[in-house]
Order: structure tokens, then C-alpha cells, then sequence
């Protein structure tokens, strides 16, 4: 069962991706809204199926199972954990989109990061 805390992320980063369009709507008016809603949908399940079990993130998700935990890696790692996740959502939605034929994926790849930035932001340890 999807707990209310989840929800309650994946719902502030779908908002997120929301401003992040509306940022970024007036500089692009032709861009197609159905791509760019699609894109921050599907953001925030990457996010939480694939981006924390690389290894890059793995030892900032899965902190507590660490065998070496000092206080600089760990805040190296909660400074650099929501960044590269949006990073990585962005350029895996942009090639995707490459791949399918569309020209312009500056939007949709932008709102998907921040929405996967700010999910990422529900698997940070306590």
C-alpha cells in the first residue's frame, strides 16, 4: 500500500514540474502540454524505481547499511543526492524523447528533473 507521506511527495513534486512549466512557458508557447504533462508523470516513478538503486545514489538512499559513515560523506552526499537525480530523470527523459523523434525536449526534460529532484527529497534518510 502507497503510504500518505508518498503521496504527499509525489504530489509537491507533480506541483514542482507544474511551476517549472509555467516558468518556462513564456520564453517556449509552442511547446506541446500533453509531452510536457507525460513527462512529469512518468518522472516521479523513475525516480523512485530506478534512481535509487543505481550505485551513484545507493550509498546515500541506503545509508544505514553503510560500513564507512563519516559526517563529510554524508553531507557531500545530501548536498549532491537531489541535483544528480534530477540530472540523471532529465537526461534519460531527453534521449527518450530524442529517440521518439521530438524536437523540442528542453521543457519536458526540465520539468521531469525538477519533479525527480524534488522526489528524491522523500528518499533521503532521517
Amino acid at each position: 500500500m502507497i503510504s500518505l507521506r508518498y503521496l504527499k511527495f509525489a504530489l509537491i513534486a507533480y506541483l514542482a514540474g507544474g511551476v517549472g512549466l509555467i516558468l518556462m512557458l513564456p520564453t517556449h508557447p509552442e511547446i506541446n502540454l500533453w509531452l510536457v504533462a507525460l513527462s512529469i508523470f512518468c518522472a516521479v516513478p523513475f525516480m523512485s524505481l530506478v534512481v535509487t538503486r543505481l550505485p551513484v545514489f545507493r550509498n546515500f538512499y541506503r545509508q544505514h547499511q553503510s560500513i564507512l559513515d563519516d559526517g563529510i560523506r554524508s553531507a557531500n552526499d545530501r548536498r549532491a543526492a537531489s541535483p544528480m537525480a534530477g540530472l540523471v530523470t532529465g537526461g534519460v527523459i531527453a534521449l527518450t524523447l530524442l529517440f521518439l523523434g521530438v524536437s523540442d525536449i528542453v521543457v519536458p526534460a526540465f520539468c521531469g528533473a525538477v519533479g525527480a529532484g524534488v522526489m528524491s527529497f522523500y528518499h533521503e534518510p532521517p
